[in-house]
């Protein structure tokens, strides 16, 4: 039951077999064309539990609904799940690991990134303000010096601030207070308005929809409201580790701030 299953091995009759070694960052892969399940003759009888992803559930996001998985953060990603075989009632256990490859082009060459677009930059060539870019550059710097562990929280917002505001911009949905108007570039109408005029290929498309409903839908604390009270508490800093769990907000804001400025570059 335990332990690491050595692909395509048989237990109990039952076959788990990973059919990709390698995945890309912000691209959506069918399970089903991922992991391939085999009963014991062979058919589809097989029952998958919850699955799980490490190092974290939070740089892997599952569409339980399209059985879709959308990887956010590059790196070897293990995924484990225990399966039973219908014929049988037989339980088997899946252990194996994926590698996510990085984005082709990112702004800086360290070796860890913390935020960077969803897609290939060769895809998204918004128009981006140069100052957004600089930011970038500099928030990845921080991230990659490993004497800090506390950062000023206020430049973390100014960030996030930059971002909405230029997408805001595009969509014509700036409001007077900063979570107004999170609220109304985060709104269906405005996301997908900005998706359709990007042109970018509808496989993108897919996964930034996923991304953006489970974004949506807070998953986790959500970034504004995150970002809002550790600016007005008494320490005014945020641990490295607090950052890094709120990452995929700002991977998804910059992903966001690309594909609404190459709608307006085509405008």
């Amino acid at each position: 039951m335990g332990g690491k299953t050595e692909p395509g091995r048989r237990e109990n009759g039952a076959t788990a077999k990973l059919l990709l070694d390698t995945v890309e960052v912000g691209q959506p892969y069918e399970f089903d064309k991922l992991i391939e399940l085999k009963d014991s003759q062979g058919g589809q009888s097989v029952k998958p539990s919850e699955v799980s992803f490490q190092p974290s559930d939070r740089t892997v996001y599952l569409d339980s609904d399209k059985e879709t998985v959308v990887f956010t953060h590059y790196g070897e990603v293990t995924i484990t799940f225990d399966y039973w075989d219908k014929i049988t009632q037989k339980k088997s256990h899946f252990c194996d690991s994926v590698t996510v490859k990085r984005p082709k082009r990112l702004h800086h060459k360290k070796n860890d990134v913390w935020v960077y677009p969803l897609l290939d930059t060769d895809i998204l060539d918004g128009d981006v303000e140069s100052y957004i870019i600089d930011f970038t550059n500099q928030v990845n710097l921080i991230a990659n010096d490993d004497k800090l562990d506390l950062v000023f929280v206020s430049s973390l917002r100014t960030f996030a601030e930059l971002m909405i505001r230029s997408i805001a911009k595009t969509e014509s949905a700036n409001k007077d207070g900063l979570k107004e108007t999170y609220n109304a570039v985060m709104g269906d109408a405005n996301f997908n308005k900005a998706l359709k005029r990007s042109g970018i290929c509808n496989k993108s498309v897919k996964a930034l929809q996923t991304i953006h409903r489970l974004v949506k839908e807070q998953k986790f604390v959500p970034i504004i409201d995150f970002l809002n009270l550790a600016t007005h508490n008494a320490t005014k800093l945020v641990t490295a580790k607090d950052v890094r769990d709120k990452s995929i907000y700002f991977k998804f804001l910059l992903t966001y701030t690309y594909i609404a400025n190459m709608g307006n570059k085509h405008k």
